[in-house]
């Protein structure tokens, strides 16, 4: 061990921590002067309702109605989580971010740590 200091981070998980994936985010800067990200996963909507032909030898035919009738022309954006960060963060998860695009980038090493 060295004569350095030194300080040990441990990581406690919360007992429901399930990562999400997301495929966008919105957000701002907050009236506080924080900035706020909503993460979300766009999709397109699934219909409620389905209602297909029956052929006459009783199999499932084609499609003759869905509900909601317009499906077709919407995305949804699902919201399942967001973050509140300070300016000092905001600049630690951008330096990360970069340091992460990188290592994608240029095939470096993981580096999973901010």
């Amino acid at each position: 061990m060295s004569n350095r200091d030194n300080v040990t981070f441990k990581y406690k998980f919360s007992d429901d921590y399930n990562p999400l994936y997301a495929n966008g985010a919105y957000g701002g800067v907050s009236a506080r002067g924080e900035i706020v990200i909503h993460f979300y996963l766009e999709r397109t909507p699934v219909v409620r309702k389905q209602v297909n032909e029956l052929t006459p030898d009783g199999r499932v035919g084609d499609i003759v109605e869905v509900e909601p009738g317009d499906v077709h022309n919407q995305i949804i954006r699902f919201v399942q989580t967001g973050v509140v960060l300070d300016k000092r963060v905001a600049k630690q998860l951008h330096s990360w971010l970069g340091k992460q695009l990188e290592s994608l980038e240029g095939g470096g090493e993981n580096n999973e740590h901010s």
